[in-house]
């Protein structure tokens, strides 16, 4: 792991052209997350994702660090729950709510899908934000989750001869097109680590950032019974006597 990090701190100044000569990270640094990390490679890949995105290296390694000075003696993974904990508690306050639902769509997607990747606009559409809002919510947590593009894999013609009237597509066509536009459209959002998927479903772990707490719980599914309503509100039936 010390091996690891100093080759991933190394990469992080090469991208800034930082002469690797720098005394950025001190030894001290380093001891500090490899005792840390507690033989978790996606601790030290956690932390080395997290200060790279950083504006300041120095002060995100600081950060880094401070979350490790009470974890040396208890179990595996408080390191990474305490790490995980802070990068939670950094999320500026107005923009916590949405990405805890964020959060919460995410996990339950993996807890009642089977884990199948979803789009993100399929994900923003339910979330009833504009894809950049959602980019937005999703950057707080790019230490921690990732969006694979699938733009390169959208082709058209695949799906048939998209001339011809929809009711006489093919069906087989029609399936794949709609598994397309939820699984792929706007790329798909992952988890880096199922560490934090486990944390976030955890209250002993993530405490008030459980997904699963009673406030967290019901602010969802309020959400989602506005979504309801909105989308009941968007059609307008007519009665059997009109034309």
């Amino acid at each position: 792991i010390e091996l690891y990090l100093r080759n991933g701190f190394e990469n992080i100044l090469r991208r800034r052209d930082i002469p690797l000569k720098s005394q950025w990270p001190s030894d001290d640094d380093i001891q500090t997350l490899v005792k840390a990390s507690n033989g978790l490679f996606i601790y030290a890949a956690t932390a080395l994702r997290d200060v790279d995105q950083a504006g300041s290296l120095e002060e995100a390694l600081r950060a880094v660090c401070a979350t490790t000075s009470n974890v040396a003696d208890d179990p595996p993974f408080a390191g990474l729950d305490a790490f995980y904990t802070s990068i939670m508690r950094r999320i500026p306050l107005k923009a916590l709510t949405t990405v805890l639902l964020l959060c919460e769509l995410l996990c339950n997607g993996v807890a009642y899908a089977g884990g199948n990747q979803v789009g993100v606009i399929l994900w923003s559409n339910l979330s009833t934000l504009s894809e950049i809002e959602f980019r937005a919510a999703y950057n707080h947590l790019s230490a921690v989750l990732y969006i694979r593009d699938h733009s390169d894999s959208f082709d058209s013609t695949q799906f048939g001869d998209t001339n011809r009237p929809f009711q006489h597509a093919d069906p087989a066509a029609i399936e794949e097109l709609r598994d397309h536009i939820c699984s792929k459209l706007g790329g798909s959002i992952y988890f880096y680590h199922k560490s934090f998927f486990d944390f976030l479903c955890d209250p002993t772990r993530s405490d008030t950032f459980c997904v699963w707490s009673s406030p967290t719980l019901n602010a969802y599914y309020k959400h989602l019974l506005e979504v309801l309503v909105k989308y009941e509100e968007s059609y307008s039936f007519r009665g059997s006597g009109e034309v």
